[in-house]
């Protein structure tokens, strides 16, 4: 019973801080949909961290981890809450989307297909520019109502499968490139959340096998 309740404190513990970190959710890019080359990395090959940083406020970490050798990103699109609207997009840090980040409803296409309402528009010539392997882009978003659920929208239009967000990788295999999507299966809660449920369950498994023994 003392270890039980040992554990118990851990997850009220682990809970209380789950509870107190800002709520966020990550897109994971995993699909090439345009029918050309595969990111040679291992996917999900980018992933979109959108955290709620306070009222109608949030961050989005655009990161390349997973993409290897001379691999880079010039464009990533985002869906946005058809409800909701985009009044500033502010860089915070990483590597800036030098070509612009901006924002208008079903304005941008990926591979020439479906509609997407924000994209950040990185560098393709000077490498310095570039979202290359391993680097982040980090952006605040600002508009009314807006948390981190609302980029969770699938784009309208599209004939090649429906994404939340869309990214073209280019200098795969030095000279190939391809257009990737995060789908609906692409989505994961914080991991705060996941470590609660986890210890919680760890808890409640310890103390029934430990009332069985006892009977």
């Amino acid at each position: 019973m003392r270890h039980f309740c040992t554990l118990l404190l851990a997850a009220t513990a682990a809970a209380c801080f789950a509870a107190s970190a800002p709520a966020a959710v990550v897109l994971s890019l995993d699909t090439e949909f345009s029918g050309a080359s595969e990111p040679e990395g291992t996917s999900p090959w980018l992933t979109a961290t959108i955290e709620n940083a306070g009222t109608d406020m949030v961050t989005i970490t655009m990161s390349a981890a997973n993409l290897v050798g001379t691999e880079f990103v010039s464009q990533w699109l985002f869906n946005l809450d058809p409800s909701k609207s985009i009044s500033s997009i502010d860089y915070v840090s990483g590597q800036a989307a030098v070509n612009g980040a901006t924002f208008s409803v079903d304005a941008y296409k990926a591979d020439g297909d479906g509609y997407y309402d924000l994209q950040f528009d990185f560098g393709l010539a000077d490498n310095s520019d570039r979202l290359t392997a391993g680097e982040t882009s980090v952006y605040k978003i600002t508009g009314a109502g807006i948390d981190e659920n609302s980029f969770s929208f699938f784009d309208s239009g599209g004939s090649k499968g429906d994404f939340q967000s869309a990214a073209h990788v280019q200098s795969i295999q030095e000279d190939q490139s391809g257009w990737i999507g995060a789908g609906g299966d692409g989505v994961i809660p914080e991991p705060g959340s996941l470590l609660v449920w986890s210890l919680l369950a760890l808890s409640v498994g310890i103390f029934t096998v430990r009332r069985g023994r006892r009977s």
